[in-house]
């Protein structure tokens, strides 16, 4: 995968899905124009050829075309070289029984016109080709292969010599490497051919009076077949299908760049491998752009619709967003030079440039008609609430000035969530109200609950409801406990999302639930195991007066002590103030069970003390309680220790019970076996053994099955 992806200049669709092959196109200076500007070519299967000359980016396709012929037959393959020996760039189209040589020259309206120059009838059917100047000759010749293996060689409108290659199957892709004179291609055994072209003409010379002795002797069908078979200059075992061969020169040396079905070969020309890279997706193209130093970069198409750029055998870029390539090339525009032309198995012929920005997810907002008025006294408000914020004068909270929540009382509703089968015990009404002058529309609603805490809702969406000002909107929300969990706070947010005059908005309102939703009163107990001391600058206050309207049943005399225990637990949480002093301790057996009662104590003692004008000081003066903690990592570590000795035990008597099995059965193959009792007993004390192990009980069971890793 990647962030960044190819973004599309320019694109057209040039023939139907499947009637595309990857020699389908060549970018050129097809019509050889003085400012040397790129043409793209294309043909099909359906035998029609395409010319474009883009323009610019979303330029009209149909403007930009030059040239649009229907040549009759199906084209195999599109060539651009000086074949007919006037320093001017021919078009070589190669058709299934003909090659055909066309000069592609401008008219008067601006477009392009074929004209032919030369054409050759196939004894044989082609499969693909290719040009160069063989044996060094002064004008470029035309090498074909054929579907029965034999390699044409055409020099203008001449037939110069026909070669078969050795152990041929099936024709595969060929390529010319000029400075050593060779002939490159795979066959159906997945092996990388060489061929010198002078050995090749050597042979016809040497047999030449033989060849013309046969071709008199054989009929005029037969003689199709007449030519020497020749020998490999070397052979490379690659192992895959052959994809495409290409070929660069890096400091006077050439080398052969293969690529496979899923990887990418570097070989000299020894047919020695250099380096290799494998890929994770199926390679469909190549193409080489430019060779700086002994650095060789290349383009690369896959079918996972990622466009790979790579400097010898690493990946230096890579961008998707691409369709299935057939063929690639790069192409320079006037406008932007460096694109990447690319022939998709759809069809279509786009042109991409390699952008710099990650593609990721953009929020897209209404289009509304600029208000400069509005703008001028939006910024005027911001800039006197940023003043104010850095003087420290902010009176109210702009961010809630739009939408206002508010929640009622608690009332016990106990009821039963039939999605979760969670008893819920606690419901409010949530209410939602705006500003003057504001409308919000598209309300949602997100509750955020710390587990166990749990809610009937998770979000709600009030669809297209709008609200504005003198409308009210409630929400009945019912609250609950999933488990015997406790929890380690009773708070619960809500998050609203709204759109106010075509912009979002999201606002959060926080609020607590109600004490006895968790903790229910209980006679308090002197002695327990964990124990937090709470330091107040202020005198000690009865325990009836801190809890009184938060629980019931707490009326009566004021006492000093007061228990709280934890709903679905059998947990028992005390909390105890000194006489004289302002000190208050909570203590429990169970040290996750404090958290709750202490929030509680120090939100009363705040709450107590506000109400009559005074200011409390809460304070932990001791050191952090983290004894627990570690017990609880050593617990643990000693559990896993206990569960990988039961395993190894395990293993090891299951792994004698099978070697004790497979003597067995050697045994029961012995034409004249031995007494087994001894060995009976020893494979019954060993089954024994192994259930044993699998019964014995882990340590970790005593606190439940989720305690087992």
């Amino acid at each position: 995968m990647t962030l960044f992806q190819a973004r599309e200049w320019w694109s057209t669709v040039v023939a139907e899905p499947e009637s595309l092959s990857q020699a389908c196109m060549v970018v050129d200076n097809l019509d050889n124009a003085a400012d040397r500007a790129d043409k793209i070519a294309v043909a099909s299967y359906a035998g029609t050829l395409h010319v474009y000359a883009p323009s610019g980016q979303g330029a009209d396709p149909e403007h930009d075309k030059r040239l649009e012929r229907d040549l009759g037959i199906p084209i195999l393959q599109l060539q651009v070289a000086d074949v007919s020996g006037d320093n001017l760039n021919n078009l070589v189209v190669l058709h299934p029984r003909e090659v055909v040589v066309y000069q592609v020259q401008s008219d008067s309206s601006g477009g392009l016109q074929l004209e032919q120059v030369y054409r050759h009838h196939l004894k044989r059917t082609a499969a693909n080709m290719v040009i160069g100047h063989f044996g060094q000759s002064e004008i470029a010749m035309i090498c074909i292969q054929s579907m029965d293996g034999a390699l044409t060689f055409f020099k203008k409108n001449r037939e110069m010599l026909v070669r078969y290659l050795p152990d041929f199957l099936l024709p595969g892709p060929l390529d010319y490497v000029a400075e050593d004179d060779l002939l490159v291609t795979a066959n159906s055994s997945w092996h990388i051919k060489a061929y010198k072209f002078r050995s090749m003409a050597a042979v016809s010379e040497e047999s030449s009076s033989q060849q013309q002795q046969a071709s008199n002797q054989v009929s005029a069908e037969q003689s199709t077949k007449t030519g020497k078979k020749i020998t490999e200059e070397f052979s490379f075992n690659l192992g895959e299908e052959t994809m495409a061969i290409s070929h660069v020169k890096v400091q006077d040396q050439s080398r052969l760049v293969v690529l496979g079905a899923t990887s990418m070969y570097y070989l000299n020309m020894a047919g020695e491998l250099l380096s290799c890279k494998r890929f994770e997706a199926n390679c469909n193209c190549l193409a080489t752009y430019r060779v700086v130093d002994q650095q060789i970069n290349l383009l690369l198409g896959c079918d996972d619709g990622i466009l790979r750029v790579l400097r010898d055998k690493t990946v230096i870029w890579a961008a998707g967003g691409v369709s299935q390539p057939l063929a690639l090339s790069t192409f320079d525009s006037p406008s932007l030079p460096g694109l990447i032309a690319i022939v998709s198995a759809e069809g279509h012929l786009t042109l991409y440039y390699l952008g710099t920005d990650p593609s990721l997810p953009q929020l897209t907002q209404p289009s509304r008609p600029m208000n400069h008025e509005a703008l001028d006294a939006e910024m005027t408000e911001l800039q006197s609430v940023i003043r104010a914020a850095a003087a420290g004068a902010l009176s109210k909270d702009t961010a809630q000035e739009h939408i206002h929540l508010s929640h009622g009382a608690f009332v016990h509703d106990e009821m039963v969530d039939p999605e979760t089968g969670f008893t819920l015990s606690h419901g409010t009404t949530v209410s939602i109200a705006t500003a003057a002058d504001v409308t919000a529309t598209q309300l949602s609603v997100r509750i955020v609950a710390l587990t166990p805490i749990v809610c009937d809702h998770e979000e709600i969406s009030l669809g297209d409801q709008e609200i504005s000002t003198g409308t009210t909107v409630d929400v009945r929300l019912h609250f609950g406990l999933a488990d015997s969990l406790p929890p380690s706070a009773l708070e619960v947010k809500l998050v609203v999302d709204c759109i106010i005059n075509d912009e979002p908005h999201v606002y959060d309102y926080t609020f607590s639930l109600p004490l006895d939703m968790a903790l229910q009163p209980a006679a308090a107990e002197k002695q327990a195991d964990y124990k937090l001391t709470i330091l107040t600058n202020q005198p000690p206050v009865g325990m009836n007066t801190l809890f009184g309207d938060a629980l019931e049943g707490l009326h009566g005399n004021e006492t000093p002590a007061i228990g709280f225990r934890m709903q679905h637990s059998d947990s028992l949480v005390s909390v105890i103030a000194a006489k004289t002093s302002g000190r208050y301790r909570v203590q429990s057996n169970d040290f996750a069970a404090l958290a709750i009662p202490l929030q509680a104590l120090t939100a009363a003692l705040h709450a107590h003390f506000k109400r009559q004008g005074q200011e409390v000081k809460v304070e932990f003066a001791e050191a952090m309680p983290l004894d627990p903690y570690f017990r609880i990592l050593e617990q643990h570590f000693e559990m896993r220790n206990a569960i990988r000795a039961l395993r190894v035990a395990l293993d090891e008597a299951a792994t004698q019970y099978r070697l004790l099995q497979k003597r067995l059965l050697a045994r029961f193959k012995d034409p004249s076996p031995s007494n087994i009792d001894q060995f009976t007993a020893l494979l019954e004390g060993s089954y024994q053994q192994a259930c044993s192990r699998c019964t014995e009980r882990c340590p970790c069971h005593e606190l439940g099955p989720a305690n087992c890793v």
